[in-house]
């Protein structure tokens, strides 16, 4: 039980799990919430968030767990909009000096995207060690901003490690969220990650502010028409969504496996300026559509 938090019905836990057995003190932290509701038969959601260096857990606290921290920052009080209402939820904090994970050797924090993968993809083969009952629970990968670049990456490492040994938990319910691709940046190297997902029919859900400065919603789109037509996948709906009895924003469907959504007055971080739509994307637009 954490300080200061209401009383729940749901468990709880929080550690480190050592993701190199030949070096001592090289370990990310991970923060696990079970759903609200029969943990044993919703699936597993894992959150990572941007930056890079950002901390997930900040994200537990700040808009998508059970959580949220009071303004007057001297407890916790329940979150009307987590995500645990419809699934189990794994925060990890990556790349190592993010939040809580840490390493013994400085070079170690020293990482780009292909060793923070590999480490990722570490975490959630021992993880699941500790976990068992997990494995065969379908598996969501979720996350905000720069992790545009570590959910795809952790996606094919997971999809490649199915192919060797069929035994991995990824199913074609999993899917990617909260992301914009930039055109000035280094994000068209991802468009191959994405490209190679679809191909494999893993559905995608990615949504973003309508009011994002920081990367605006035109350039995901022009990007997302561009990955669509490499891969002869038509735009096949362009319609608003809505929750509840409000517009959400605008939302296009590429064929089957691909949704793009906005999200009306959403900045930068939908999770955080406009939590009750996030949900609603992921319980309606994602998890139901899976299913």
């Amino acid at each position: 039980k954490l300080p200061g938090q209401p009383d729940v019905n749901f468990k709880q836990f929080a550690g480190y799990i050592d993701v190199d057995e030949n070096v001592v003190g090289r370990s990310l932290f991970y923060y696990f919430v079970e759903a609200e509701k029969d943990p044993l038969t919703q699936p597993l959601t894992v959150w990572l968030t941007g930056g890079p260096g950002c901390s997930s857990v900040g994200d537990a606290f700040g808009s998508v767990g059970p959580f949220i921290v009071t303004k007057d920052a001297h407890g916790l009080q329940t979150n009307l909009f987590s995500w645990s209402k419809v699934s189990n939820l794994l925060f990890i904090d990556s790349p190592i000096g993010s939040g809580w994970s840490y390493s013994n050797t400085s070079s170690d924090y020293n990482n780009g995207d292909d060793i923070t993968n590999k480490i990722l993809f570490t975490f959630m083969q021992k993880w699941y060690e500790k976990y068992t009952v997990l494995k065969s629970k379908d598996l969501y990968l979720a996350g905000s901003s720069f992790a545009r670049h570590f959910v795809p990456n952790l996606a094919n490492a997971l999809l490649d490690d199915n192919k060797q040994s069929k035994q991995s938990n990824l199913t074609s319910k999993d899917w990617l969220a909260n992301f914009k691709y930039n055109k000035a940046d280094k994000d068209l190297d991802m468009l191959p990650s994405l490209k190679n997902l679809l191909r494999q029919s893993v559905p995608i859900t990615i949504f973003s502010g309508d009011q994002d400065g920081i990367i605006p919603i035109e350039g995901t789109l022009q990007n997302l028409e561009k990955l669509a037509e490499e891969l002869n996948i038509k735009l096949t709906k362009e319609e608003t969504w809505s929750f509840g009895t409000k517009e959400g924003g605008l939302k296009y469907e590429f064929g089957d496996l691909l949704k793009f959504l906005t999200v009306k007055g959403g900045n930068h971080h939908v999770t955080s300026s406009r939590p009750s739509q996030a949900f609603s994307i992921f319980s309606n637009f994602t998890i139901n559509w899976m299913h």
